[in-house]
């Protein structure tokens, strides 16, 4: 399973993306698009749905801090 959040380096990956763009099975761009968030304290396991992943809060706190970040904004 792959750990987004670690494949992200920067913000320079977003503005890098060609868009449009097709999403695929794998890779960061999928994992933004389908993890979700999880109410458990590690950092990631396999999501129920069958795509992507649920992410804890030790991966969330871990991608703000990487990022420089300190909200992070979801859509349903």
């Amino acid at each position: 399973m792959g750990e987004f959040f670690e494949d992200l380096l920067n913000w320079n990956q977003f503005e890098r993306i060609c868009r449009p763009t097709d999403i695929t099975d794998i890779g960061f761009i999928n994992d933004l698009i389908w993890a979700d968030p999880g109410n458990f304290p590690g950092k990631y396991i396999q999501s129920p749905r069958g795509v992507s992943q649920l992410f804890g809060k030790q991966a969330t706190e871990e991608f703000q801090q990487k990022l420089n970040t300190d909200l992070i904004i979801r859509g349903q």
